[in-house]
Order: structure tokens, then C-alpha cells, then sequence
């Protein structure tokens, strides 16, 4: 399966020792121009047009037959700072993921 990868550390495998393993891809065979995971990344970032990285994925996206997005995380954790996360801050990281999974369609998103 041609399965394109979005999003932070756990789509990226990475490692405690800091080490992104891209264990998804290696063990499904995903070729490089599908993997677009970006450890330490969040949700906000993705969408911001400073980045690329939502427009590259989305040029290869008509190829793949699936998407697995991991995002979210890293917003909790940048939110928890003050050691709670309100719900405003719930409710707009829940936003920006799924205006991330918006942005892939019909196609078969995980």
C-alpha cells in the first residue's frame, strides 16, 4: 500500500534517545517521497503557510491510496506548560487537527 505519512514524532517513530526510527515506513515499505512526518511538530504549524510541509505532502497525496496522520501531541504538551490545558485550548488543538484532516479529502485517512 502506498501510504503517505503526516505529522509529528509518532508518525516519525521517534525514539527516547531522540532517534527518528521511521519504523511505520520501513516496516510497510513506504516509499520517501510519502514520508512527510516531522518530529517536534504541531498541528498549527502544519497549517501555517510559512511551512511546506502541509503543501508538499498534499502534492503526492493523488498517489497514495491512504494518509496516517499522528498530530496533536506536541500542542498538549507546548498547551501544559502551566500544568493544565484549558478548554479553549483543547477545543483549538481539536480544530487545527481536524482542519489538517480536512485538507486530505476522500481519501482514507488514520
Amino acid at each position: 500500500m502506498d501510504l503517505l505519512i503526516v505529522g509529528d514524532s509518532h508518525a516519525k517513530c521517534r525514539l527516547p534517545c531522540g532517534f527518528d526510527s521511521d519504523a511505520i515506513a520501513k516496516a510497510l515499505d513506504v516509499p520517501d517521497r510519502f514520508r512527510h512526518a516531522r518530529s517536534g511538530s504541531t498541528a498549527r504549524q502544519w497549517l501555517d503557510p510559512a511551512n511546506t510541509w502541509l503543501r508538499d505532502a498534499l502534492a503526492v497525496m493523488p498517489d497514495a491510496e491512504a494518509v496516517f496522520i499522528s498530530l496533536g501531541g506536541n500542542d498538549l504538551f507546548r498547551d501544559y506548560v502551566d500544568g493544565k490545558v484549558t478548554r479553549e485550548e483543547a477545543e483549538r488543538i481539536a480544530a487545527d487537527v481536524r482542519d489538517v484532516v480536512s485538507r486530505f479529502g476522500s481519501k482514507r485517512v488514520f
